[in-house]
């Protein structure tokens, strides 16, 4: 079975941890660590392809970079412009955030944008109405939902497989996150911080299980996760610090080894596999 490997390109200071030292007023104090790092997961993919869900702020700094990904075979899907959580937006803004974000990507690359990940899996059972922002601007796809409650987002109950919701708009098909049975519970597993803190083994084991079910794994990474040597804006020992330092020194090698135990693909090839399969 063929994974879905998504990599959100956005910068170490973006992160909704960061956000109260790194308000997006300040986001051109900081330093930029983007390219290298960007080379880095490229050079890691090698001939695997997988859908990069780009940060539109990011977008219009670094143009060539989004047309050097693309033209590698890799998708483009946007994050949003300014990585603000959903549900701090009202539809408005986030039909504004996200307009803007699609048209640029567009034109950056000449193809059109289909898919779409909240900041911070920003999406909640208290807003249903994103879907329909993202059903009347285009987009075909979403990967935001996590089948559990987060900090910040998750639906609990929904399904782990991909899914399809029918919006007044039009229908739109939901790529959750992966997430992993123990003791009883639902656990997210295979990106971020959890794919840094629990060891390789119990990713590959989870992402097994999965796929002996008949389920697809959406493993998701960002860049600065690649980049032990990025600025440290926070202690160690501050939660948010924590969630972001912890495992940096080995996040390259448990890629590299996930590229080789698993297949991967990009969510809008598994997107058209299923349309072509109906």
């Amino acid at each position: 079975m063929k994974n879905l490997l998504t990599i959100d390109l956005e910068d170490y200071y973006q992160t909704s941890g960061m956000s109260d030292l790194a308000p997006i007023a300040r986001w051109s104090e900081f330093e930029k660590r983007i390219e290298p790092n960007v080379e880095c997961v490229l050079e890691v993919l090698g001939d695997v392809k997988a859908t990069f869900f780009v940060l539109g702020w990011e977008a219009q700094r670094h143009p060539q970079l989004i047309r050097k990904i693309f033209e590698r075979g890799h998708e483009i899907a946007t994050h949003g412009e300014y990585h603000r959580l959903i549900t701090s937006l009202s539809r408005d803004e986030f039909t504004s955030d996200l307009k803007s974000a699609i048209e640029f990507l567009e034109d950056t690359t000449g193809d059109k944008v289909l898919g779409h990940r909240a900041p911070s899996f920003s999406i909640t059972d208290e807003t249903p109405w994103a879907f329909e922002v993202m059903t009347e601007l285009g987009l075909k796809y979403d990967s935001s939902v996590f089948p559990v409650k987060r900090k910040r987002g998750g639906i609990e109950g929904v399904q782990r497989t991909p899914y399809d919701i029918n919006c007044t708009t039009g229908k739109i098909t939901e790529y959750p996150l992966a997430v992993m049975d123990f003791v009883g519970r639902k656990l997210p597993v295979a990106g971020g911080g959890f794919f840094r803190i629990y060891p390789y083994w119990l990713t590959k084991r989870a992402i097994t299980d999965l796929n002996d079910k008949s389920i697809p794994a959406v493993v998701y990474l960002h860049p600065w996760e690649l980049d032990p040597q990025q600025p440290k804006l926070k202690s160690f020992f501050d939660r948010s610090g924590f969630n972001q330092y912890v495992g940096l020194n080995s996040t390259k090698k448990k890629l590299k080894q996930l590229l080789m135990d698993f297949e991967f693909t990009t969510i809008k090839d598994h997107l058209n596999t299923k349309y072509e399969k109906v």
